[in-house]
C-alpha cells in the first residue's frame, strides 16, 4: 500500500520518481487486452482498460503522461516499435537488440502501444 499524504504518511517532494516492476506473461493472456502474444508477435492493446492489465497506472482518459519506453528483443525478433520518437537503438548483448521511444506529447494510457 502506497499512501501519499495525510496523517503519518511520508512527506514527499512536489516531484518525485517511482519505479514499479511487473511480472506478466503474455503468452497466456487470451483477452487481447494489455500485452499479448498474437501469432509471432507480441503487441499491446490498451483502449479502453487494457493498460491496467500491463502495470499499474489511474486509468482513466483525464490522467496524462508522457512516456519513455525501452523495448528489447532477441534479434529473431526485427521490429521493435513503441509511441513516439525512437531516441536510441543498439545490441543489448546475447543476441539481443532494444529500441527507447521518447513520447513528448502527453496521453491518456489507452493510447500507449508496443509491438514486438
Amino acid at each position: 500500500t502506497l499512501t501519499l499524504g495525510g496523517k503519518g504518511s511520508l512527506l514527499l517532494p512536489s516531484k518525485f520518481e517511482i519505479e514499479i516492476v511487473v511480472e506478466i506473461v503474455p503468452e497466456a493472456n487470451t483477452q487481447l487486452s494489455g500485452l499479448y502474444k498474437s501469432g509471432s508477435m507480441y503487441c499491446t492493446q490498451c483502449e479502453a482498460e487494457g493498460f491496467r492489465r500491463i502495470t499499474y497506472h489511474l486509468d482513466r482518459p483525464d490522467v496524462m503522461a508522457k512516456y519513455k519506453v525501452r523495448v528489447e528483443a532477441d534479434k529473431s525478433w526485427p521490429v521493435l516499435l513503441s509511441n513516439g520518437n525512437m531516441i536510441e537503438t543498439g545490441d543489448a548483448g546475447e543476441n539481443r537488440h532494444f529500441a527507447v521511444f521518447e513520447d513528448p506529447y502527453p496521453k491518456p494510457s489507452y493510447l500507449f502501444a508496443a509491438v514486438v
